[in-house]
């Protein structure tokens, strides 16, 4: 499963503090083949993404 998220406090926010602890919903057993314990984060950027180094 992939899902896009506007930054890590978002994240949180659905997760807990501890962001990188998978969480499934009741119902999740029964789309997926595995249910990983651990996720993993990426950042994606574009060209069209602001530029994170550059305060604004």
């Amino acid at each position: 499963m992939l899902t896009f998220w506007d930054d890590t406090d978002a994240i949180k926010r659905f997760t807990g503090d501890d962001y990188s602890m998978a969480k499934y919903y009741d119902f999740d057993s029964d789309y997926l083949i595995e249910m990983e314990v651990r996720v993993r984060h990426y950042e994606v950027y574009s060209e069209t993404s602001p530029d994170p180094l550059r305060s604004e």
